[in-house]
C-alpha cells in the first residue's frame, strides 16, 4: 500500500520552494529556518543577517549565510514549480510523515527529497544492490540473478540507474515484477544517465520510484554522486556489491553502509585478476563485508536484520526500545560516542550485526523523538 503522499508543487509555499533551490543546504539549517522565517515571502526575501540571526550563526559560519541568501535571491519559484509538474515529481520533506525513516538516521540526511512515483511501506526493507558501470558479463548475469532474488522475496530493491551494474539490478527486479528505486545523482529535469531514461521511466510505470535529494535543474556533476550514495546506503538495510574496483563509488557506498549506516554489507567475489572485482575482494578479505555467491545467500545474510526489518515502520509511529539497545546505549554511555563496532560487541556480549542494528534502532528512535518535538513545536506556534 502507499504510505504517504508527498507535497504536490502547487501546496509549497514559495519561500520553502526558494529556499529549496539551494542545493547544498542541511536538514538543520532547513528546520531552523522554517521555525524562524516560516514558509512564504519574509523567507524568501531574507537577506544575511536575517538567515545568519535564524541558524544562531557565529563568525565561523557567516559564508554560509551569504551562500543560502545568494540562492534565495536566485531563485525562480515559476519555473521550479513547472519543472516538478511536468515531470510529475512531488516533494518530502525531513520531517514530513513520510520521509524514510531508515533514511532519517544517518548524520547527514537530505533535507527533501524530489520524487517520482510513491514510496510505500513495504520500503522499509530495501535492499540495494551496486556496483561497476564497467561490468562484465559474470557481473550482468549475476546482478540480475540476485536482484530478482530479493525481490521475489519481498525485498525493495535499490540502485542507483547507472550503467552496468545498476541498471541491470533494476532490469532484474523488473522482470520479475517486483519493486525497485531508482536514486540518480543530479535534478530530475533531466535524469542522469540519459541513456537509461527509458529505464527509469519503465521503473515508474512499473509502481516503483525515481528520486534525488537534488534541487531540479541540478547538473550532475562528480561532487553530487558521493552525496548520492549515502542516500543509498540510508535507504536500505543491506548493500549488496557486485563487480567494484578498490576505488569506486561502490566502494564509497560500501564504506558508509558498513562503518557509519551500520547496515549490513555483502560482496560477490569474482576471478582473482579481474580488477573490477578487486574492491569485493578486499571488503570479504578485511572482514567488513559478507562474502555472497547467490541470491539466497544474500537472503540468508539478511536474516541478521530481522529486527530491523520488522522494527523499522513500526518505529516512525511507536519508538520502543528493547532490553538489547537499552544494553548498547549504555555501554556508549560508558565508552564513549568514538566507541567502535568491536569495543560495543566486546562490551555487551553481542554480534556485530546485533549491535550494528541496535545503533540503527537507536538512531530511529532518536529522530522520531525530536521529529515528534518539531511538529509540535510548529503546531503551537500556528495557533491563534
Amino acid at each position: 500500500m502507499v504510505w504517504n503522499m508527498p507535497r504536490p508543487p502547487e501546496s509549497i509555499p514559495e519561500g520553502l520552494m526558494a529556499l529549496l533551490s539551494f542545493e547544498w543546504l542541511r536538514s538543520h539549517e532547513l528546520a531552523r529556518l522554517r521555525a524562524e522565517l516560516g514558509e512564504t515571502e519574509r523567507l524568501w526575501r531574507a537577506g544575511h543577517g536575517d538567515i545568519s540571526r535564524a541558524l544562531d550563526s557565529e563568525d565561523s559560519s557567516s559564508d554560509r549565510a551569504a551562500l543560502i541568501a545568494s540562492a534565495l535571491r536566485k531563485a525562480d519559484v515559476t519555473r521550479d514549480r513547472a519543472d516538478m509538474e511536468r515531470a510529475g515529481v512531488r516533494l518530502i520533506l525531513h520531517d514530513d510523515q513520510d520521509y524514510p525513516c531508515l533514511l532519517s538516521t544517518i548524520a547527514d540526511p537530505p533535507p527533501a527529497l524530489w520524487v517520482q512515483g510513491d514510496l510505500e511501506e513495504r520500503d522499509g526493507s530495501s535492499v540495494a544492490v551496486i556496483g561497476s558501470r564497467r561490468a562484465s558479463p559474470y557481473g550482468i548475469v549475476n546482478a540480475g540473478r540476485i536482484s530478482r532474488a530479493l525481490s521475489e522475496a519481498g525485498h525493495t530493491v535499490i540502485s542507483g540507474a547507472a550503467m552496468g551494474i545498476d541498471a541491470e539490478a533494476h532490469r532484474g527486479v523488473l522482470r520479475s515484477g517486483g519493486r525497485t528505486i531508482a536514486v540518480i545523482g543530479g535534478g530530475l529535469h533531466e535524469p542522469y544517465p540519459p541513456q537509461n531514461r527509458g529505464l527509469m521511466r519503465a521503473i515508474i510505470e512499473s509502481g516503483g520510484v525515481v528520486m534525488s535529494e537534488s534541487p531540479m535543474r541540478t547538473e550532475p556533476r562528480a561532487s553530487v554522486f558521493p552525496r548520492r550514495n549515502r542516500v543509498i546506503s540510508g535507504l536500505c538495510v543491506g548493500v549488496v556489491v557486485i563487480e567494484a574496483a578498490e576505488k569506486s563509488g561502490a566502494m564509497i557506498t560500501a564504506r558508509l553502509a558498513a562503518e557509519e549506516h551500520h547496515r549490513e554489507v555483502m560482496a560477490l567475489p569474482g576471478p582473482a585478476d579481474s580488477p573490477t572485482s578487486a574492491g569485493c575482494h578486499k571488503m570479504i578479505r578485511e572482514g567488513w563485508a559478507a562474502l555472497v555467491q547467490s541470491g539466497a545467500d544474500c537472503l540468508k545474510q539478511l536474516e541478521s536484520c530481522g529486527v530491523l526489518l520488522a522494527g523499522a515502520r513500526e518505529m516512525a509511529r511507536k519508538p520502543a526500545l528493547r532490553p538489547q539497545e537499552r544494553l548498547v546505549q549504555l555501554a556508549i554511555d560508558e565508552l564513549g560516542s568514538g566507541a567502535t563496532i568491536d569495543q560495543l560487541c566486546s562490551q555487551v556480549g553481542l554480534a556485530p550485526a546485533q549491535v550494528r542494528v541496535s545503533l540503527t534502532m537507536l538512531a530511529m528512535a532518536t529522530r522520531c523523538t525530536a521529529t515528534d518535538s518539531s511538529r509540535s513545536s510548529r503546531a503551537r506556534r500556528t495557533l491563534p
